[in-house]
């Protein structure tokens, strides 16, 4: 993936799918390529940005457990998208890293020997 210059804007372009290359892809890598495919290919106008209905088309394609869960305009906001504004990559990816952080693992409870040292040596 390499960036690229179109109509102004930088764009993060794949030339080859993630399979092409040696080693397969990762589950993370392709969900990652069919998250920024899709983003792209939901562009009516094959623009490098969204816009707010074309947006919400994306949502309820690819993360409909996502738009019904929340309200869109939430979502929006939550990404820094003012009123009217269109939609970029980059804003989506503030939101999947929102989600990751709401989704990521609890550390694991301390032991009562780490208790122990903590306490005693700390």
């Amino acid at each position: 993936m390499a960036w690229q210059q179109v109509n102004g804007y930088q764009t993060l372009y794949s030339p080859v799918p993630l399979q092409e290359f040696n080693s397969p892809a990762s589950d993370l890598e392709t969900a990652i390529e069919t998250l920024v495919y899709s983003f792209h290919a939901t562009s009516a106008h094959n623009r490098p940005t969204l816009t707010q209905d074309e947006f919400t088309i994306f949502l309820k394609r690819h993360l409909p457990n996502l738009e019904r869960n929340q309200n869109t305009g939430m979502i929006l906001q939550r990404m820094g998208v003012g009123s009217g504004q269109d939609i970029s990559f980059e804003h989506f990816w503030e939101e999947i890293k929102h989600l990751a952080e709401q989704h990521a693992p609890e550390p694991p409870p301390e032991t009562c020997w780490q208790i122990f040292i903590d306490f005693f040596w700390s």
